[in-house]
């Protein structure tokens, strides 16, 4: 569910520079992402069942929205 973090944080990045467009904004959030590499990860439920989450090099496109550093891009 990263589209509803990576629109706020792309309305914050036009609040703070209100002529950014897409394509900075596209380039910001790619340069900014925290790398996350094809893998698993053991992750629990709320009760407690551990279930193991697979994805391939394709399923993480950048890697992970860093909003603060996203935003502290901006000049």
């Amino acid at each position: 569910m990263a589209s509803p973090h990576v629109a706020g944080t792309v309305a914050r990045m036009a609040q703070k520079k209100p002529d950014l467009t897409a394509s900075e904004a596209e380039s910001i959030l790619e340069d900014t992402a925290i790398p996350l590499d094809p893998g698993s990860r053991n992750m629990f439920t709320t009760w407690r069942t551990g279930e193991t989450y697979t994805w391939g090099a394709n399923a993480t496109g950048e890697g992970l929205l860093d909003a603060a550093t996203a935003l502290a891009a901006i000049p």
